[in-house]
């Protein structure tokens, strides 16, 4: 007996599975089950929005041991260390709204008065001048890395100019290694850092017994061709929350995702 085919007299073909090979990758949470009907354009498109942009930061944090009869400090003001904190910018604000933020995802929160505050968390923050450092570049492809191998890149200080935030001057080639396809280029860059250092507040009323002066620091930095401190301060923001009162013992270099659940969580604000 021969099976009944589906309306229209074609055998319908199974869906395939279309999906992203990356764990870390926001797209591979699931596999989307996609009918051989759909055009390749359509499909092309549906994924395009699954493209993010990651950016390669260094982490480093220190942190106190409390004592076991110590409460755990929770509340805490902000002090600015920047030399000439202006307080009344738009911008200042902004970027100490997304710290406070990313410190409401360790389960602390900002007190009514700086005399109640558990602790004082001094916060400094900013883009460094241009500098330059030279890197090979690989012509076969578009891997880049530094000239320098088992230490960093000679780097020179360069004053830095207003101007758009991309820092490179057009790459002209320093030596080429046609047999090894690489090419030495002077690239420049922007160091974009952020610290965090939180001390016990000792005008506090009732100051907690036994706690030590020093709680926990966090530094975070990003060097890039770019200088736009207001797009990477909610970035290196996120990035210190898995961080906050823990011990690295050292850098560490990790991977910031724009879209992470992190940086969406302190770009959305408290």
């Amino acid at each position: 007996m021969r099976r009944a085919r589906p309306p229209g007299g074609r055998r319908s073909a199974p869906a395939r599975a279309v999906g992203v090979d990356n764990p870390r990758h926001p797209c591979s949470v699931a596999l989307v089950r996609v009918p051989p009907a759909i055009p390749v354009l359509i499909l092309a498109a549906l994924l395009a929005g699954c493209e993010t942009t990651s950016h390669q930061v260094r982490i480093e944090s220190a942190a106190n041991p409390l004592p076991a009869e110590a409460p755990k400090p929770q509340s805490f003001w902000i002090r600015s260390r920047q030399a000439d904190p202006t307080v009344e910018s738009l911008r200042y604000h902004e970027a100490l709204g997304h710290i406070k933020t990313a410190l409401s995802g360790k389960g602390l929160y900002e007190a009514p008065s700086e005399g109640a505050a558990d602790m004082i968390i001094e916060v400094d923050y900013g883009v460094e001048p241009l500098r330059r450092r030279v890197e090979i570049e690989e012509t076969r492809g578009s891997r880049r890395r530094s000239a320098a191998k088992g230490k960093p890149p000679e780097e020179n200080p360069v004053a830095a100019a207003d101007g758009p935030a991309i820092a490179r001057q057009p790459a002209e080639p320093i030596a080429v290694n046609e047999a090894r396809g690489e090419v030495l280029i002077n690239v420049g860059f922007y160091k974009k850092r952020l610290s965090l250092e939180a001390r016990q507040n000792r005008a506090k009323a009732e100051p907690a017994p036994g706690t030590p002066e020093f709680l926990w620091r966090v530094e975070v930095e990003n060097e890039s061709e770019s200088k736009d401190l207001r797009k990477f301060v909610p970035l290196l923001a996120s990035a210190t929350i898995d961080f906050i009162e823990s011990n690295t013992h050292g850098r560490r270099e990790i991977l910031v995702d724009e879209d992470g659940k992190d940086v969406v969580f302190v770009k959305k604000g408290l």
